[in-house]
């Protein structure tokens, strides 16, 4: 019984988890394109597609191993599912 309650009282007093940052995107990074569907289609894409998720709202498209253009992204996480 003293071992219930000493188990008991430290899941009570152990720490929450900590939430992510308010600021902080969850989708910065760099990420590979892997499938690229359009109306459903299969779109043909370049080796090394993908597009970089940069601090403020900006990302990077790269078409495969050549130049890349910067465009901007919104995040809607409050739709469902997140947009």
């Amino acid at each position: 019984m003293n071992a219930l309650l000493v188990g008991l009282a430290l899941a009570v007093g152990a720490p929450a988890l900590k939430d992510r940052p308010k600021g902080e995107s969850p989708i910065l990074g760099d990420w590979a394109l892997a499938e690229w569907l359009q109306h459903g289609t299969k779109m043909a894409f370049g080796e090394g597609s993908g597009v970089e998720f940069l601090p403020g709202g900006r990302r990077l498209w790269r078409d495969g191993p050549g130049g890349s253009d910067e465009r901007q992204y919104k995040l809607y996480p409050k739709t469902s599912p997140a947009e």
